[in-house]
């Protein structure tokens, strides 16, 4: 199995982050579950949306051009798991270990 963290595929077992994250000790974060369905993400407008909202609202930096990067990533991601017929994706986002 696969995922993807900071932009690179990795596969499962990999250290994914430290525990000491600011994600874990003070719940700085935020998730998306999307649907994918004949290789398109169902409502991705929606759920770009909500998701860029998300973190405008945290402070967390985001760049234009991060909307279609994410698209493509889960999009790889299914690829890379063969199932781009049907998947349901979980997104996470945490601040960087370094923005105390």
């Amino acid at each position: 199995m696969y995922f993807i963290q900071d932009g690179h595929l990795r596969e499962t077992g990999e250290l994914v982050f430290s525990p000491d994250s600011p994600g874990l000790w003070y719940g700085d974060g935020l998730m998306e579950t999307m649907l994918v369905t004949s290789g398109m993400i169902r409502l991705w407008d929606l759920h770009c949306e909500r998701l860029l909202g998300g973190m405008a609202l945290l402070g967390y930096r985001h760049e234009p051009a991060m909307a279609e990067q994410l698209r493509g990533q889960v999009l790889e991601l299914c690829e890379a798991q063969r199932c781009l017929a049907a998947a349901r994706v979980r997104l996470n986002v945490f601040r960087a270990e370094s923005a105390l």
